[in-house]
């Protein structure tokens, strides 16, 4: 079993972005012809049909990070939210609503200047997220992915690109894994195939 649909959104696309091979999220430390930054946000929906109504007792989320923005080599924050469902027809001034942040990483790699912190898995705890999913019985879980600002601030035109963060697309699903532990199993439960409340409060990239 694996996620069912990805997506990311990004201010000053206009166009579907669901077939991309990556999911951006962060500042890439562009702009676009009026100003605005360039800022993403990505989304993946799972498949949760196999733990509904089941005691979640761990659950993490990885992502094979390729690319960071980190040039300082620093850890930067990522956060992890509940969203309604993405789709297609997601857009910058059409995304999902963000419900609730649940969880947040500072596991960065990828940049290549960084050599102690190459292309690998960066991941976070989501047992939190995932047992609300198992709790509604909905049969799907919708992730949402935001980088938290620069430094210690997060604000809605960062230009700051040390968060920018490029983890891989469904067309790369063994890229990223949702592993879920449940009472009782004696097991964990991979969702992909491996063959991203905080410092920041709210953040508002």
């Amino acid at each position: 079993m694996t996620n069912v649909f990805d997506t990311y959104v990004q201010q000053g696309e206009t166009g579907d972005l669901s077939t991309d091979v990556e999911l951006d999220f962060g500042n890439p430390g562009t702009t676009n012809s009026d100003g605005t930054p360039r800022t993403a946000r990505s989304f993946i929906t799972w498949n949760t049909a196999a733990f509904k109504d089941t005691l979640v007792t761990n659950a993490d989320v990885s992502l094979w990070n390729f690319h960071s923005g980190n040039d300082d080599c620093k850890a930067y924050e990522w956060t992890i939210w509940d969203t309604t469902a993405s789709s297609t027809a997601s857009r910058w001034t059409k995304q999902p609503t963000w419900q609730q942040q649940y969880h947040s990483s500072t596991q960065t790699k990828g940049n290549p200047a960084c050599t102690t912190a190459p292309d690998g898995w960066i991941s976070a705890d989501v047992t939190t997220l995932v047992q609300s999913w198992a709790s509604a019985l909905d049969g799907k879980g919708h992730m949402g992915l935001r980088a938290c600002g620069c430094r210690k601030l997060c604000h809605p035109y960062a230009t700051c690109v040390y968060s920018w963060m490029r983890p891989p697309s469904r067309s790369r699903r063994w890229m990223r894994v949702l592993s879920v532990a449940v009472s009782g199993s004696g097991s964990v439960s991979r969702f992909g195939a491996r063959c991203p409340r905080d410092r920041c409060g709210l953040c508002l990239l």
